[in-house]
């Protein structure tokens, strides 16, 4: 009987198994080979003796705009409370800032100068109808605490923009060295409660910028006191007695004149009434002449927008309560600086 076979006996087979696996073997290890080197790094090129390797190039670092911190101070940081910080992040310089009106040059801008004569822009907006009150009260008034850090022209709402009258004893006087006289008064009913006036010089640095229909008033109110009492000595303090009544616009001052008699932050400056009790009443005080012959008017109300030459029948126009009137054209635009002539003046000299 013939035998079928169906493959090559076990012998053949096994040589035929060896031979496959030698052929494939070089292959197998050459892609594992191939495999292994793509995943490795590439070595750093070793600098030769005498020649620096090259310098990676750095990126320039970018400046960053310096960021200031502002401390608010609070009642509760004073007793173991933390003042909260605010982050203020300076203005980038393409972006266009307001700029400030001028200030008045000079000594009108020492110890905001310009605003205890009514010199400063936002003189016209102070009330000139005294409120009843006792220096007391004035007295117990908390100045602002960042008050040295405000602009020169700055007002504190509401004390700086009202005038005060009150019935007070007078204890001292001393000339100023920028010529005001202040002067020390006491509650009539509480000996404690101390408070200064000043008189400003109506011929000192900031009378060119103050209305003149207030100048007209300090300058009666300085007279009247110095008819009264005299002229106190500058560096030295006179010591005075009797009852006045005065009048004046609220201020804090940032100056230590007024610790000389015992006395708080809180001023009258300007005065713009002065009287003795049981004196006459203080005269009407008249406008002091305007300087190169011309009276600038204009209306104290905001929205307007225009000033008028004494010799311009406009000005007539504005209303009694509104009406300001200044020495000058700068002292028109101290204190409305976006207000424009309505019309030259007939002698053209302005």
């Amino acid at each position: 009987m013939a035998r079928i076979i169906f493959g090559p006996p076990a012998d053949d087979g096994r040589r035929h198994l060896r031979g496959v696996v030698a052929r494939l073997l070089p292959v197998v290890l050459g892609v594992c080979l191939v495999v292994a080197c793509s995943g490795s790094k590439t070595p750093k090129p070793v600098a030769t003796t005498g020649t620096a390797a090259p310098a990676a190039t750095t990126p320039a670092a970018v400046a960053r705009p310096t960021v200031r911190v502002l401390t608010i101070p609070t009642a509760g940081a004073g007793s173991g409370g933390t003042a909260p910080t605010r982050t203020a992040t300076p203005p980038s310089a393409a972006t266009p800032q307001p700029s400030a009106t001028p200030a008045p040059a000079g000594p009108c801008q020492a110890d905001r100068e310009a605003v205890r004569t009514l010199a400063d822009p936002d003189g016209a907006l102070v009330s000139l109808n005294p409120a009843a009150t006792r220096i007391g009260d004035l007295a117990r008034q908390t100045p602002p605490r960042l008050l040295g850090d405000l602009p020169g022209r700055s007002r504190v709402a509401p004390l700086e923009l009202q005038t005060y009258a009150f019935t007070a004893n007078v204890s001292g006087a001393q000339l100023l060295a920028n010529g005001a006289i202040q002067v020390s008064l006491v509650d009539p009913q509480d000996a404690a409660a101390k408070l200064t006036i000043e008189l400003p010089d109506p011929a000192g640095p900031c009378a060119k910028f103050t209305e003149l229909g207030a100048l007209g008033r300090m300058k009666a109110a300085r007279d009247a006191f110095v008819a009264a009492f005299g002229q106190p000595p500058e560096g030295g303090v006179k010591s005075l007695s009797g009852s006045v009544q005065v009048a004046g616009t609220g201020f804090f001052s940032t100056g230590a004149s007024q610790q000389r008699f015992g006395a708080t932050a809180v001023e009258l400056a300007p005065v713009i009434s002065f009287q003795v009790a049981g004196a006459p009443p203080q005269p009407t005080p008249t406008t002091p002449a305007a300087a190169g012959g011309h009276t600038w008017y204009t209306s104290g109300a905001e929205f307007t927008g225009l000033y008028y030459c004494d010799d311009d029948p406009g000005w007539k126009q504005i209303p009694a309560t509104a009406l300001r009137a200044y020495a000058s054209v700068d002292a028109v635009k101290n204190a409305n600086p976006v207000k424009r002539l309505n019309k030259s003046c007939a002698d053209s000299s302005h």
